[in-house]
């Protein structure tokens, strides 16, 4: 039998969808987010509602450290994407300062200038397991 459970924190509202890309849309989104219980194992993962990428260089970020960038997605319909995110001291929990999650729309390679990828997501979840 084990001591662990499987814990996961909602980052984004019900509903709430976000737009990123050229302006007058915003080129990168921060959401901000408290855990409430330490890690127990060494790795996490985070998962995304997300349509309308083009390019592969959208890159997501947890605490200003790299976790992935964003694949293409087929048509203009809502795919769920899946990051593995390493825990550790990488994620804040308790009373201290809130987790800063951003994910970012790049042009083709990777830049902040020229042609942006215009695309949507939505239900942004972290998923971890803790002690109890």
């Amino acid at each position: 039998m084990s001591d662990t459970v499987a814990t996961f924190w909602i980052i984004s509202k019900q509903g709430e969808v976000f737009e990123l890309g050229d302006s007058p849309k915003p080129r990168k989104k921060e959401l901000a987010f408290k855990l409430t219980e330490e890690n127990y194992n060494s790795w996490g993962y985070i998962t995304i509602q997300i349509k309308g990428v083009s390019y592969s260089k959208n890159r997501v970020l947890l605490n200003d450290h790299f976790v992935g960038y964003l694949d293409p997605t087929p048509n203009d319909i809502w795919v769920e994407q899946t990051l593995i995110v390493e825990v550790y001291d990488k994620q804040l929990f308790g009373d201290g300062p809130t987790n800063k999650l951003v994910i970012e729309s790049n042009n083709h390679t990777g830049g902040s200038d020229g042609n942006l990828d215009d695309f949507s997501f939505k239900h942004v979840i972290f998923h971890y397991r803790t002690n109890r």
